[in-house]
């Protein structure tokens, strides 16, 4: 990361940029006099043929000004400094006298700088270590930053165009304004290194510091099939009358709760299978209980539920008449509710089912247009797929009842 001698060494590496296009092009040559490059104040200096890039503003990067925002202890001191980004906006200014010696200056120079839109670390390494003893910037860091300099020629309204030279105080030279952004300034002050966690209190259900409420932390897993078993962890889930509150995020869906036996209830986890009355969709689950030895009943938090669809392909046909379209009919569980959107995928081909008018276990795929071939195959229901990648194996597989041979 760059330091406070960030904004000199993009300056001069500006600098040698425009020198080296006054140098290829022979510039000299042209305008009948020694062109030099310079990164003064603009003044007003007629003896002096030259193009002068003049930093006029500094100005804090908008997307990055409130990253990376300084940290501290609880004793006050500082873990991690901010950085400081900025977007540096310049004026290339010709100063000539003769005839179109200004357009020529300029146009080498904007040339110069069009050819460069981003300052790579090589460049940036390169140019540095031209310079040796007090006038090195090699110690800006400016080539160790993570993000890449990048110049690019800014349009001035003409409104802002005149307050600039009129705030300058000379008479107008021809002028192009340029931003490189963004020089990212890291401080160097002393900070503190912060210990790694190894391990988390585990909370605790019952305490000095409040009223015990239980409490759910996750499902596991978070998106089961009708019929799997699920383990809802958390603390305080011991009690009397346990029931699990099921809550679709579908309004119209209204479904009663779960009793949960006692051999199934513990201080931690609660375990249940998902029924098959719970259409496939986005739930909110929460455990109510009363506690052991009697009192009103108590929720837990709510946390999210995915149920996904199963299928079974009952057969599979194709139409012998060209061009040979295949139908398919599945067996889905839990049941298509009306309304929900339904598609079936073949490998990387969506096939959108049919509209769902009422409640239905049976779903036919027609006239598909399809190879012979064995292909992946899920059920897509409101955006829930069904299961189709093992993920306990290593590297992932598709499950062996996820592969449909089409004939």
């Amino acid at each position: 990361m760059g330091n406070a001698l960030s904004l000199a060494a993009v300056s001069r590496i500006l600098r040698q940029i425009v020198e080296g296009s006054v140098t290829r092009y022979g510039l000299d040559g042209y305008v009948g006099a020694d062109v030099a490059v310079t990164t003064t104040p603009p003044l007003e200096d007629d003896d002096r043929i030259r193009i002068n890039l003049f930093l006029y503003r500094a100005v804090e990067s908008a997307p990055l000004k409130n990253q990376a925002l300084p940290t501290r202890d609880s004793q006050g001191r500082p873990i991690r400094q901010s950085i400081l980004s900025l977007d540096l906006h310049y004026a290339v200014t010709a100063y000539a006298t003769g005839d179109q010696q200004s357009e020529m200056m300029l146009g080498c120079a904007m040339q110069a700088l069009h050819e460069t839109p981003v300052l790579d670390r090589a460049l940036i390494s390169q140019v540095l270590a031209l310079d040796d003893g007090a006038n090195s910037l090699v110690d800006s860091r400016l080539a160790e930053q993570i993000e890449n300099l990048r110049i690019r020629h800014r349009n001035l309204p003409e409104e802002a165009f005149s307050r600039l030279w009129s705030a300058f105080h000379v008479p107008y030279r021809l002028t192009a304004f340029y931003e490189v952004s963004v020089a990212l300034i890291q401080s160097d002050l002393e900070t503190r290194a912060i210990m790694p966690v190894f391990a988390r209190p585990v909370p605790m259900a019952h305490g000095a510091l409040g009223p015990w409420t239980p409490t759910l932390f996750q499902a596991s897993p978070g998106a089961a099939i009708a019929g799997e078993t699920v383990t809802l962890a958390g603390i305080g889930l011991a009690g009397q009358n346990v029931q699990v509150q099921v809550e679709s995020r579908r309004g119209a869906v209204a479904l009663p709760p779960l009793n949960i036996p006692p051999d199934s209830a513990s201080e931690g986890s609660i375990d249940f299978d998902v029924p098959t009355s719970w259409p496939a969709g986005v739930y909110e689950l929460r455990v109510t209980l009363e506690p052991v030895g009697g009192g009103n009943r108590r929720p837990t938090n709510p946390i999210a539920f995915t149920v996904a669809p199963s299928f079974t392909v009952n057969t599979v046909s194709r139409n012998a008449a060209p061009p040979g379209l295949v139908t398919l009919e599945l067996t889905v569980v839990p049941q298509v509710q009306t309304a929900q959107a339904v598609a079936l995928i073949l490998g990387s081909q969506i096939l959108t089912g049919p509209a769902i008018l009422a409640p239905t276990g049976t779903l036919t795929f027609a006239d598909i247009d399809v190879p012979a071939g064995t292909f992946a195959t899920r059920l897509r229901v409101d955006g829930i797929e069904s299961p189709w990648i093992n993920r306990n194996t290593q590297p992932p597989s598709i499950l062996p009842e996820a592969l449909l041979d089409i004939p």
